[in-house]
């Protein structure tokens, strides 16, 4: 099975109008022409896009008093964004301070006189219903003192949202408000991405998704000069399909460190769609000039120069390019791996030639 390459270009200048003549063929490097399996593959558009993409909002009432970060700025995570004034909020939370140290002292109390209840109903001094009532007062004082911490640690939560951070490190996209104006909760403050980590997302239709071959992961082709390829395991394929257009959208994670990609370029995905057995050169053997393609075909000691035509490249195991063939040549015949050994040899045959008459 051989993986997709570049395709080739290659420029010999060849003598095409040669004739078969009787060489020392046993001297030129040759490979045999064989029957290979190719993976095909098929490229489909898509956008790159940010995986962390939020927009901040308040989660408590006040006055912008604080902006530190606008559009397009770098922030890292915790950074604060905003700050929201807390007059209001720090005052609940005194309030709340006090409740708790009340609710602190109230069950003390009630501990006390619940000890003391008891050790008087075991000398038989009071009632079981005193004793009862002693201890719903201690439960009541306890629940009391477990309402006023909750209320504490909201209060609390009122100040620590007046402080706005970023909830990681990215780019700020948008900022929805300004110095002095007055926020209320879900409001929204400002937007950001994050640039570590990218995916590309892409509308496969059903009828190519159906083959797709997710296991071997997929090549990513980035709109770059030079253009950028590079492979993906982290393949998301959405389990429905588009009603309007009967398409299913595909998610591929971009790999870490990956250079000169941004959320919102134009890429390209190539998916792995099938398998086909075909005849397979070296590229090597491979001779182009102008638009005629050939190779050197070594046979009984002679070499001839015959036009080939050519489809996909492709890297075997061994990462030797190798070159599909469409038609011009048979499996097991052998052709020439250095055609300009080749060429060199036809010409000092014809000069041989020439000289002898």
């Amino acid at each position: 099975m051989f993986a997709p390459v570049r395709s080739y270009a290659i420029t010999v200048i060849a003598l095409f109008n040669a004739i078969a003549l009787p060489l020392n063929a046993e001297t030129l490097a040759s490979a045999e022409v064989s029957q290979q399996e190719f993976s095909h593959e098929r490229l489909f558009d898509g956008v790159v896009e940010a995986i962390n993409q939020t927009t901040v909002s308040a989660q408590t009432a006040g006055r912008v008093i604080e902006i530190n970060f606008d559009i397009d700025d770098a922030v890292e995570k915790d950074d604060v964004l905003i700050k929201i004034s807390d007059s209001e909020q720090s005052a609940s939370a005194t309030q709340a301070a006090g409740t708790v140290s009340r609710a602190r002292a109230q069950l003390t109390l009630a501990k006390n006189n619940f000890e003391r209840f008891e050790k008087l109903y075991t000398s038989q001094t009071i009632s079981k219903s005193q004793l009862d009532d002693a201890r719903s007062a201690l439960d009541s004082a306890n629940a009391g003192l477990r309402t006023a911490r909750a209320a504490r640690d909201n209060a609390q939560k009122q100040v620590d949202y007046t402080v706005v951070r970023a909830p990681y490190s990215g780019i700020v996209t948008d900022r929805s408000v300004e110095l002095g104006e007055t926020v209320a909760p879900g409001q929204a403050l400002m937007s950001g991405l994050s640039l570590t980590q990218l995916r590309i997302r892409t509308d496969v239709p059903n009828r190519f998704a159906q083959n797709i071959n997710t296991e071997q992961g997929v090549d990513i082709v980035l709109d770059t000069n030079p253009p950028i390829r590079v492979h993906s395991a982290n393949i998301t394929v959405f389990p429905f399909a588009n009603k309007q257009s009967n398409s299913v959208t595909i998610r591929v994670g971009i790999p870490d460190n990956t250079p000169n990609v941004y959320p919102g370029m134009l890429s390209k995905i190539a998916f792995q769609t099938d398998n086909t057995s075909s005849i397979a050169i070296p590229e090597s053997a491979v001779i182009t000039r102008s638009e005629i393609i050939g190779v050197y075909i070594l046979a009984e000691n002679n070499i001839y120069l015959r036009r080939i035509s050519v489809g996909n490249t492709y890297a075997d195991e061994s990462q030797t390019t190798m070159i599909e063939v469409l038609s011009g040549l048979k499996v097991g015949e052998q052709v020439a791996n250095d055609p300009i050994a080749a060429v060199k040899q036809l010409i000092a045959q014809k000069r041989a030639a020439q000289s002898t008459h």
